[in-house]
C-alpha cells in the first residue's frame, strides 16, 4: 500500500512539474482572447476568465498614435492575494482587409519579457519570461515595452489598433489551479 501511495505521489508531482517545464518562459502564443483565439485558461484549467478587468491595464498607451512613433507602454496587473503575474499581450488591426494582422511592432525592453510569433498568422506576441513572473509589489506585476506604431497603416478606422491582453494573477501554489485570469481590450486610433 504505502509504495502505492509514493507513487501516485509522484505522479502527482510530475503532473505538476510539466507544465512549469513544458512553457518556462511564459505561454505559447496566442492566448490573448483577441480575434477568437483562447486565454490562460487552456492551461490553468479551474481559473475564472475576467473580462474587462479592473486590475488590469495598459499604461501610457495614447488615444491617437502617430505613425512610425514608438511608445513605451507597461502591462500592470493587480489583484489581492497574487504571488507571481504572467501576461499576454497583441496589437492588430481592428478592421478592414489587414482586419487581425500585426500592426506595428511589440518590443521587449529587459529580459522580463520576449516576443513569439504565431507563424500562421504572422502575429506577435509579446510574454512574460520567467524572470517577468515576479511580482514587482505586493499583489501587483509590471512589464515594460515598446511598441513601434505602423510606419503606413491604413486610414480611418481600418487604422484602429487593438491592444489585447490577457493576464494571469497566480496564486503561486506550483500548479494549474487557483489562478486567476484577467482579460482586456484596448483601441487606439491612427491620428490624422
Amino acid at each position: 500500500m504505502r509504495s502505492f501511495r509514493n507513487l501516485a505521489i509522484a505522479a502527482a508531482g510530475v503532473g505538476v512539474l510539466a507544465v512549469p517545464a513544458v512553457f518556462p518562459d511564459g505561454p505559447p502564443p496566442g492566448r490573448t482572447g483577441g480575434f477568437g483565439e483562447p486565454t490562460c485558461q487552456v492551461c490553468h484549467a479551474d481559473a475564472n476568465v475576467v473580462v474587462g478587468a479592473e486590475g488590469l491595464w495598459i499604461e501610457s498607451l495614447p488615444r491617437n498614435y502617430m505613425p512610425g512613433e514608438t511608445y513605451r507602454l507597461t502591462v500592470s496587473l493587480t489583484r489581492q492575494g497574487m504571488g507571481r503575474g504572467g501576461f499576454q499581450v497583441s496589437a492588430r488591426y481592428a478592421e478592414g482587409k489587414g482586419a487581425g494582422k500585426q500592426a506595428g511592432d511589440l518590443v521587449p525592453q529587459d529580459s522580463t519579457t520576449s516576443v513569439s510569433i504565431l507563424a500562421n498568422r504572422a502575429v506577435q506576441y509579446l510574454s512574460h519570461t520567467l524572470r517577468g513572473a515576479r511580482l514587482t509589489a505586493p499583489d501587483t506585476s509590471t512589464w515594460t515595452f515598446a511598441w513601434r506604431a505602423p510606419v503606413d497603416p491604413p486610414k480611418g478606422r481600418a487604422g484602429e489598433v487593438i491592444f489585447n491582453v490577457a493576464a494571469n494573477a497566480s496564486n503561486n501554489d506550483q500548479s494549474e489551479f487557483g489562478d486567476k485570469i484577467l482579460i482586456r481590450e484596448f483601441r487606439v486610433k491612427r491620428q490624422n
